[in-house]
């Protein structure tokens, strides 16, 4: 019996590398990806956090990261929850978009976010804001879903 958790839990880990080593394989050059894991099945991923990076610098940066952000409200249809733009912070060069209707329930509100920072960097997650305190959480992507958002968020930052 222990020796069959054990290789469920390498087939979990297996599964993981290898979707983190497909996108990897296809990034652009100047592009880093960075995934933070808490798990993994046959179907889909746990995810904490995306995070994609590029070294080119837009020529524009504050019009390239209202675009991004355009770009991720309209091409990023696919998650449980609708983004909306919450914030572009010309000074700071950065944007904020979060789930436009957050999951809401007696304890807590959780929404997506992603920040923009400089057009040259996309952080996503997942927050559970409850009693005004913010902390990220796990959340779960079919393959299929992580597939494609990794490739927009990508995407969207070397456009």
């Amino acid at each position: 019996m222990e020796s069959q958790k054990v290789n469920e839990e390498k087939n979990r880990q297996s599964l993981a590398r290898e979707h983190e080593q497909l996108w990897q394989r296809d990034l652009p050059r100047g592009v880093r990806l960075a995934i933070d894991w808490d798990d993994a099945d046959t179907y889909s991923g746990v995810f904490r956090s995306v995070r994609v990076e590029t070294e080119s610098v837009p020529p524009d940066r504050e019009k390239a990261l209202r675009a991004q952000a355009e770009a991720l409200v309209q091409r990023v249809t696919f998650l449980p929850e609708k983004l909306a733009l919450l914030e572009l912070d010309k000074s700071q060069k950065t944007a904020v978009l979060r789930s436009a209707l957050p999951f809401r329930n007696e304890k807590a509100v959780l929404f997506f976010e992603i920040w923009l920072t400089r057009g040259q960097e996309i952080l996503f997650r997942r927050i559970r804001n409850e009693n005004h305190k913010r902390r990220t959480v796990p959340f779960v992507l079919p393959w299929e879903i992580s597939d494609r958002l990794i490739k927009e968020l990508i995407s969207i930052l070397t456009f």
